[in-house]
């Protein structure tokens, strides 16, 4: 999926925004289930009780109304899907977030891409899923 710069920028604004004024207030949640549960908290307040000076001190909420553009599969991917590569090791496995996952030792000394989707872990190289791994969140949640 390609973006145009500005569109870009529109979603780095919002990762800013998002990691400024909850992430930062939120260091102390310990897990993935209370992370989410304060985050749909903060996005209720914030829309519902916050008032914007830019919108005349009304909340956001008051003055929305639903899109008529829906998003394409491509564009939902690119949202939900977290991408980060990684170097396959000396052992023919790969780190995500302190585990270990095997993938075939002629990848060892290469480039892979993870792709997170949903509880599943997907290993590519070359655009070809290599291995595939169900993620168990308690694992991720761990404070390190």
């Amino acid at each position: 999926m390609h973006l145009t710069t500005f569109e870009k920028g529109k979603i780095e604004r919002l990762f800013r925004f998002i990691q400024r004024d909850f992430v930062m207030e939120n260091l102390h949640l310990t897990s993935l289930g209370v992370i989410n549960e304060g985050f749909q908290k903060w996005v209720e307040n914030y829309n519902f009780n916050h008032s914007n000076k830019a919108l005349d001190r009304e909340c956001a909420a008051g003055l929305y109304t639903p899109s008529l553009r829906k998003l394409t599969s491509e564009e939902l991917e690119f949202i939900l899907v977290h991408e980060e590569p990684r170097k396959v090791l000396k052992t023919g496995s790969i780190t995500y977030y302190g585990q270990y996952y095997r993938v075939p030792d002629e990848y060892i000394g290469r480039r892979v891409w993870t792709k997170l989707k949903g509880e599943t872990l997907f290993i590519e190289s070359g655009k070809k899923v290599i291995a595939q791994y169900q993620i168990k969140h308690d694992r991720l949640d761990e404070p390190r």
